[in-house]
């Protein structure tokens, strides 16, 4: 059966400086499996002001600035709606990394368990559905021979992303990917196809793709300001967010 899916009780709602508290940290954050030697790179930007108790679990409450919670409202809204994506768009050095790097390492923006990470489109890849999945294959420190077919790769990350919604009991994953604007138009195709996989084994993936308003390019053209092809539109490209 589906999960049920929506704010999860850890989110407060905002006052005028960010949120409250985080309650029920201790027992949201033991829900997922940690991503291996991650350490959170936004501690300095979150001021720890309060300890509060839940039965034998101590935690502290944090400020979580603005911009992060209404990104992870935003998430939030798209998956409740059943889309596979959502664009979140903002200039240069905004703070939309550290962004995604929070809401991985701090999972407890649902209202249920979940598989979550972070892939860093690099800067050049080649225009092939082979090096797309090989994308993140790499990220998941998994490869396989040069001459692998993509159909290999595909079923490769279908079934690592799988493996990892069942060790955090779970059908969703939702997936950051960071410095999207990288992307070539036809990667969109590979993954619809992923998408397509995991839907068809009974699991939803949701892509975060998070551009740079900034950038100029024939993806930023085609894709985001153009006319993509309607399954890519709907699927991916309808709910748009400004990280600001």
């Amino acid at each position: 059966a589906a999960l049920p899916r929506g704010p999860s009780n850890a989110l407060l709602k905002s006052n005028g400086h960010g949120l409250d508290a985080l309650h029920e940290v201790g027992l949201h954050v033991s829900h997922r499996a940690s991503e291996p030697g991650v350490v959170d790179p936004c501690q300095d930007l979150f001021q720890h002001h309060a300890h509060f108790h839940l039965g034998e679990v101590h935690a502290k409450a944090v400020m979580v600035p603005r911009p992060i919670e209404n990104l992870a409202n935003a998430i939030v809204s798209t998956i409740e709606a059943e889309y596979r994506g959502i664009v979140v768009h903002g200039m240069a050095r905004f703070g939309k990394s550290w962004a995604v790097k929070y809401l991985v390492n701090n999972p407890v923006w649902m209202n249920s368990s979940f598989y979550t990470t972070a892939v860093i489109v690099p800067k050049s890849h080649k225009r092939t559905e082979g090096a797309f999945y090989s994308l993140w294959l790499e990220r998941f420190s998994m490869s396989l021979p040069e001459r692998s077919r993509p159909l290999d790769r595909l079923s490769r990350l279908r079934n690592y992303l799988i493996n990892k919604c069942d060790e955090n009991k779970s059908d969703l994953a939702v997936i950051f990917m960071d410095e999207a604007q990288r992307l070539f138009p036809e990667d969109y195709e590979h993954l619809a196809t992923l998408d397509n996989e995991m839907t068809d084994r009974g699991y939803m993936l949701v892509v975060v793709l998070v551009v740079q308003s900034d950038f100029s390019g024939s993806v930023m053209e085609t894709v985001y300001e153009g006319d993509p092809p309607p399954h890519i539109r709907k699927r991916f490209l309808i709910r748009r967010h400004e990280f600001s």
